[in-house]
């Protein structure tokens, strides 16, 4: 018998490693696989580990590690396939790591399939990725300038604790949607005279000042538990024509209204499951868990913006069949 070679992924590992290189191309961070743990995380010396906890920590494998120009590991990606969730041997290692993550505060983020599904050629890693690159270049030049903002306000006694726009994190989080939100967006204003948050504040600024105007905007929403570790959060949305009726006045009419619903992980288990009695089927696990999120990003955020990105599109379906078939608007030209 002869030896052959062999591959280092199979085909969602490939996928995941080029979308993680496209995302960082030029960035100045480098993504490294199959690290073993004991490379990437070092304990203190005489520190106490559990029997199973320390074998894990000395034969097992990150699938993904990223580092900084200092070669200092920033956040771990795991690929879960099926498996993940019905081999309990898999099941139990992966709480493992995700426990040992967690005691050397290494973000850690575990992803499938879905993860690599691309919207217009935008992928939800992709968009992670991008999303951490960002808030590492960005978040100290934001902070300055809320700080030099709230300086002067506090000169005149206007300073507002309150006001979500002297906080650097609420500032991030509007000004990163997902990618493709933008682009849909100024196509919905040019093509069909919509306006909405994701346009730029100059054009958002001129189309509202008019008589008359479409607007599409959130109008509520909910966000409940449907696991353990996973929840579903679900978005309203209306499009409506404002007409000024008086000066500073303006009614509303309401034209269409959905709703989008994503569902997302928002932690993975820290604490090992328990049986209740042997040969039961049952367990109990503690709350304990290792939260989904790198730097810059949280579950809840991707799946607002993923929420957001879905509506738009849908809106933009629905405006091609309906708004110009029942001639309700012109299209509009505008450069």
């Amino acid at each position: 018998m002869t030896m052959k070679t062999k591959k280092l992924f199979n085909t969602s590992e490939y996928k995941t490693f080029t979308e993680i290189l496209k995302a960082l191309e030029g960035e100045g961070f480098y993504i490294y696989p199959e690290m073993q743990l004991r490379k990437v995380i070092e304990f203190d010396e005489g520190e106490i580990i559990p029997k199973k906890e320390k074998e894990t920590f000395n034969t097992a494998y990150f699938d993904f590690v990223l580092y900084n120009d200092k070669m200092l590991p920033e956040f771990v990606i795991e690929f879960d396939g099926p498996l993940h969730l019905t081999d309990k041997k898999k099941r139990l290692a992966d709480i493992r790591k995700n426990r040992i993550c967690e005691r050397a505060n290494l973000p850690l983020l575990r992803i499938d399939d879905s993860f690599l599904t691309e919207y217009e050629e935008v992928s939800l890693l992709g968009y992670i990725v991008k999303r951490f690159v960002a808030y590492r270049n960005k978040m100290k030049d934001i902070y300055r300038e809320v700080n030099e903002r709230l300086s002067d306000a506090s000169l005149f006694g206007d300073a507002d604790d309150y006001d979500p726009w002297n906080d650097p994190g609420f500032i991030f989080d509007i000004n990163h949607p997902f990618p493709i939100s933008t682009e849909i967006a100024t196509r919905l204003y040019k093509n069909y005279g919509i306006v909405t948050s994701h346009i730029d504040n100059e054009t958002y600024g001129d189309a509202i000042s008019q008589h008359h105007y479409l607007e599409f905007q959130g109008v509520g929403g909910d966000d409940e538990p449907i696991s353990d570790y996973a929840r579903r959060m679900e978005r309203r949305y209306r499009l409506e024509r404002q007409s000024q009726a008086s000066f500073g006045k303006y009614d509303s009419e309401k034209i269409h209204e959905l709703s989008i619903s994503v569902d997302y992980t928002w932690g993975a288990p820290a604490s090992e499951e328990l049986e209740l009695e042997p040969d039961s089927d049952h367990t109990v696990t503690t709350s304990h868990v290792h939260f989904q999120s790198i730097p810059g990003t949280s579950m809840v955020e991707l799946a607002k913006h993923l929420c957001d990105f879905l509506a738009i599109r849908e809106l933009e379906k629905w405006a091609h069949n309906s708004l110009i078939k029942r001639k309700e608007i012109k299209v509009v030209a505008t450069e």
